[in-house]
């Protein structure tokens, strides 16, 4: 489930300030892409700071929380965020309607709110509640302050076709376009000549993107210019394991780069190397970063783990609490009732 940008607890400070022009970015998503097994209702994951004290690794405080919550067929209906910076929280909701047909459509309204860090506790004991608690708090934990405030964000649309592809995205001001992407297959090998468009019509950029059983195995582009809020990825080629796990990709950013990726037996990732090409030949792996200390519960789900920036270096750890239903009726049925309860909230 994690993140909307994974990031240390120094880059988090760093891009706290652009972080309110990044949130429209997230998007639906699934246990699949989660690598979460098992009827999961929820998760919640909190995020620390983890640095060396007197030689060892040592928790500090929390800066950021998040939870998700699923639906019987394992996808996102409420994604909940929460960064606490500079003396600030800065709470965020996004939820997600699906109508199921050949072509699935998804909605997504969503709320951001700015309060001072004295109510973190609340928001820390309510971002994996099954009604509105949390979303209560962002409407009615106001003060004084200028910056205390709470927003009806900008609402987005999404289509996936058949091949689980995202052919549509986009995102309204009220009730016009402020910019779209949209996806036309060109054949059957799962090709698709994607463009971005401004508000006015104009096309902002082009590519071409090749999917695999859902997943993206090639992008190129075709034309960039700057188009703020929807944005194409990185241009290369993806390469997957037999459970869809991204283990390599080699991109093209100011010249060649491989990036691989160590996973371990569930799935979840451990180590990122890179290298780039200079002259024609191949740099050696250089490690970017990796992941251990992991602990899992009785489903094969991580609910500790904690992230090095170098083999020398500690940078956050994390803790997750994950609530299970005992049947696929009973998740149904509870994921619809917090739907229910949600939906007045997001209704404008």
């Amino acid at each position: 489930m994690k993140k909307i940008i994974v990031l240390s607890f120094v880059a988090l400070c760093i891009a706290a300030t652009s972080f309110a022009d990044n949130w429209k970015e997230r998007e639906p998503h699934t246990l699949r892409d989660d690598n979460l097994k098992g009827n999961v209702l929820a998760v919640k994951c909190c995020t620390y700071g983890y640095r060396l004290k007197f030689g060892e690794p040592t928790l500090d405080r929390m800066f950021e929380i998040e939870s998700t919550a699923y639906d019987e067929k394992g996808r996102s209906i409420l994604y909940r965020y929460v960064l606490n910076y500079d003396g600030y929280l800065y709470p965020y909701s996004f939820y997600f309607e699906y109508e199921d047909g050949e072509n699935v459509k998804v909605t997504r309204p969503a709320l951001s709110a700015c309060h001072p860090n004295h109510h973190f506790e609340k928001y820390e004991q309510s971002i994996l509640s099954l009604g509105a608690l949390f979303e209560h708090n962002m409407m009615t934990l106001l003060g004084s302050n200028d910056r205390t405030t709470w927003h009806k964000e900008p609402s987005a649309e999404f289509i996936f076709d058949k091949n689980r592809v995202m052919t549509s995205y986009t995102i309204f001001d009220g009730s016009e376009i402020e910019q779209k992407m949209k996806g036309t297959p060109t054949g059957t090998g799962g090709e698709y000549n994607f463009a971005i468009y401004y508000r006015d019509g104009s096309k902002g950029a082009e590519c071409q993107r090749t999917y695999r059983d859902g997943l993206l195995v090639k992008e190129v582009h075709k034309f960039i210019r700057s188009t703020k809020k929807i944005k194409f990825g990185e241009e290369g080629t993806f390469t997957y394991d037999q459970n869809g796990h991204l283990i390599l990709k080699l991109v093209h950013d100011q010249g060649e780069k491989e990036v691989k990726y160590e996973l371990n037996s569930q799935g979840d990732r451990l180590k990122t190397f890179s290298r780039k090409k200079y002259m024609g030949k191949w740099q050696n792996w250089v490690e970017q970063g990796h992941y251990d200390n992991y602990e899992y519960d009785d489903h094969g789900n991580w609910i500790v783990r904690a992230y090095w920036k170098t083999p020398e270096e500690p940078s956050y750890l994390e803790k997750r609490e994950i609530i299970y239903c005992e049947s696929t009726d009973e998740l149904k049925e509870k994921a619809s009732a917090l739907q229910k309860t949600l939906r007045p909230y997001f209704k404008y």
